[in-house]
């Protein structure tokens, strides 16, 4: 982190974290929110039905 990073940060930020010159952190831009997927996690390897993903989720065109 720069100091003109730590100097743009909102007093809630600065109170939340450990800011100081020369430590790393992610600048986040465009946060967009995670989708639930209906599909059950297994050890291993798993296949996903495309069909019934895209079924579930209308929106989703970059599949």
């Amino acid at each position: 982190m720069t100091d003109d990073f730590i100097e743009k940060q909102s007093e809630s930020e600065l109170a939340c974290g450990h800011w100081e010159t020369g430590r790393y952190a992610w600048k986040l831009e465009e946060i967009k929110p995670l989708i639930p997927t209906p599909i059950t996690g297994k050890q291993g390897l798993w296949n996903v039905n495309l069909k019934d993903f895209c079924l579930a989720f209308p929106s989703e065109k970059s599949l």
